[in-house]
């Protein structure tokens, strides 16, 4: 156990107003250190104040005359308040020697403009940190941990004018480092950690950090506040837990075209074939195996299998195929997973009958097929006496109706198209097509 002392603050005496609220107006505390306020229950008219020892302390009030004031206090209810002796010099008494545990005030439970002021020494109700321990006895350590805090605290009560009895919150900060992942600059970072807890349970539940890390424990607030807090660490924690983000981008002429998050999608498809490249990032160095599975769903057939965070340049021809990564750490006690489909259209060619390059320019100005998952794809242009006009092997592409740079005239013309799809079909068309102005 690692216990570290924080810097005390400055032991000054110092004059502290409750509320800027008219509420508290009237009230000030006076104290060898700044009382904090631990509750604010405007419902019960009622201020909640921790104090560093009693040391010096008062309490005043001010009038808006010189009025006589009288002083009462309570403990568990109104009713069985008693008077506070005060000195009282002009609009302002003073009531000294006060005790922790005790509601002060100035007026009458049945007025419902009296409000109350608390005031507890925290130096009675200081904690005992013991230890800080992990428990990894889970289903499910990959994804949550469960920190067991040894904690000696004693409840902080208080009670309203009828005696109900309230508890001031002690809040807690557990830290620790993890990664989180950036979705717009696809990288992870460092992610420092600070969770609050009020009034602290018997085990703490956190999300399984990315990285290894210690975990941290301060509290509670008016340990900090008064310069008495300690904090529990635990002993370095070795992550397991692992996250991975997969990229695939389709590749065309060896340049990316499409980038596609199956994340967001779980499939992806579209006119074949072409290449899709793999990349996972993930919490390395953690995440030290990577695997990557490519398979006919229908078939349970694996195509291929590969151990890489990239998976580059292979080629979809037809059909589904199923694609998985796995990421996982070095005793593969955690494994990020996903798996999705690649689903090609059938193969397909339409060839239209005419166009007109003559007339209306960018439309309908170019003879051109419409196609789906071809592989193979080369058309020929002839004129009734079967010369050679034109000639092109990429189907995106087209016959702008010209023959050595000028337009041909209007009329029949022929072409020869050979043509096979991705999915083995033979697509090969032949016929006219007219040109009209």
């Amino acid at each position: 156990m690692n216990i570290k002392k924080h810097v005390q603050r400055s032991h000054l005496t110092v004059l502290f107003l409750f509320f800027a609220s008219t509420l508290f107006s009237q009230y000030k505390l006076t104290s060898s250190f700044e009382p904090l306020l631990a509750e604010n229950n405007s419902q019960q008219r009622m201020a909640v104040y921790m104090l560093r020892g009693l040391s010096g302390s008062q309490i005043s009030f001010t009038s808006d005359d010189n009025s006589s004031h009288q002083w009462y206090r309570y403990k568990t209810r109104a009713s069985d308040s008693e008077a506070v002796s005060s000195v009282q010099t002009g609009s302002q008494s003073v009531v000294s020697d006060l005790e922790s545990g005790w509601a002060y005030y100035v007026g009458s439970p049945a007025d419902m403009s009296t409000s109350y002021v608390w005031i507890i020494d925290y130096l009675d109700y200081l904690l005992r940190f013991n230890s800080l321990t992990i428990d990894d006895d889970l289903d499910d350590v990959c994804t949550i941990l469960k920190l067991i805090p040894s904690i000696e605290a004693s409840p902080i009560y208080y009670y309203s004018t009828v005696g109900t009895r309230l508890q001031v919150h002690r809040k807690f900060d557990l830290s620790y480092t993890s990664l989180v992942w950036n979705e717009e600059s696809k990288f992870f970072e460092i992610d420092q950690v600070v969770e609050t807890f009020s009034n602290m349970a018997a085990e703490i539940l956190v999300k399984a950090p990315l990285i290894n890390t210690t975990f941290s424990l301060k509290g509670d607030q008016f340990a900090h506040y008064f310069g008495l807090e300690e904090t529990l660490e635990t002993p370095q924690y070795t992550a397991i837990a692992v996250e991975a983000h997969v990229r695939v981008e389709k590749i065309k002429n060896g340049v990316p075209e499409i980038s596609w998050d199956p994340e967001q999608s779980e499939d992806f498809g579209g006119s074949g074939p072409f290449d899709l490249s793999f990349s996972v990032s993930a919490n390395e160095p953690v995440a030290a195996f990577y695997l990557w599975t490519i398979s006919r769903p229908e078939s349970s057939e694996t195509l291929l299998s590969f151990s890489d965070p990239a998976l580059r340049g292979f080629e979809f021809s037809s059909g589904k195929y199923e694609v998985k990564y796995e990421v996982g750490d070095r005793g593969l006690s955690c494994v990020d997973s996903l798996s999705f489909i690649v689903d090609l259209a059938s193969s397909e060619l339409k060839v239209p009958n005419a166009f007109t390059p003559h007339s209306s320019p960018g439309v309908n100005d170019e003879f051109k097929v419409s196609y789906r998952s071809i592989s193979r794809f080369k058309a020929s242009i002839f004129n009734r006496w079967g010369t050679l006009l034109y000639q092109w092997t990429d189907p995106s592409q087209g016959w702008d109706g010209s023959y050595k740079g000028k337009l041909v005239p209007t009329g029949v013309y022929f072409y020869v198209i050979d043509a096979r799809g991705s999915d083995g079909r033979d697509q090969s068309k032949s016929g006219s097509i007219n040109i009209l102005k």
